[in-house]
């Protein structure tokens, strides 16, 4: 589930960070349409990515942001991350891991805002210009539609048959979706799904692409 009070727990409770934090809530911006969310404590810690040990301890995967030439770096996901995704202001940052969970930063504070849950590992994800809407497609084949603001599930397309999603893209005007399929293997089918957007938005079960890429 979105938000703080449902993440799931990270694998450390250690948690600094490396320049000068604003604890004014006055003269701190908000992005506008996220005021609603409760922010967790902040978090910049050093780079690693896909927990690999060293010193004979595993180390989580984590982010780093370079910004004014002081880098942030971002705890808290459990493991490899997947993809990374700004949205068009580039105030918002979002990560996509196989521990289900996307993350939502704010990447000027380096500050957690909130979560999405997925039911399995997920893979990639795209946001709309707006900053409205996210989509996310995981292993199973089953992409989501959030809204991005508050982690409301819109809705959720699995396709049947089919291993992972392995790529979601909004076209340049944000009225068309781009997905494809694939699986691990050279012999695995794999195949491109365009859907008219306001079609997934209607959230009708059997949702029919406009075209199909095989």
């Amino acid at each position: 589930r979105y938000g703080p009070n449902n993440e799931t727990k990270e694998t450390t409770t250690t948690r600094y960070i490396t320049q000068e934090k604003n604890t004014n809530p006055e003269t701190k911006p908000k992005k506008k349409g996220y005021g609603n969310l409760q922010i967790s404590q902040a978090t910049a810690i050093k780079t690693s990515g896909t927990g690999i040990k060293t010193s004979g301890v595993a180390e989580p995967p984590q982010i780093v942001i370079s910004i004014k030439m002081r880098p942030l770096v971002l705890k808290g996901h459990s493991k490899p991350i997947k993809d990374l995704q700004f949205n068009k202001d580039n105030d918002l940052l979002f990560s996509a891991s196989t521990d289900r969970l996307i993350t939502l930063w704010s990447s000027e504070y380096g500050e957690r805002i909130g979560t999405y849950q997925h039911d399995a590992a997920v893979y990639t994800m795209s946001i709309d210009d707006t900053s409205k809407y996210l989509i996310s497609g995981d292993s199973t084949g089953c992409f989501y539609i959030w809204e991005a603001s508050n982690g409301t599930l819109i809705h959720k397309l699995l396709m049947p048959n089919v291993p992972s999603v392995r790529s979601v893209n909004f076209n340049y005007q944000n009225d068309l979706v781009s997905i494809s399929y694939g699986g691990r293997t050279a012999k695995s089918e794999s195949f491109i799904d365009i859907y008219k957007f306001e079609d997934l938005l209607k959230k009708q079960k059997g949702t029919k692409p406009l075209k199909s890429i095989l």
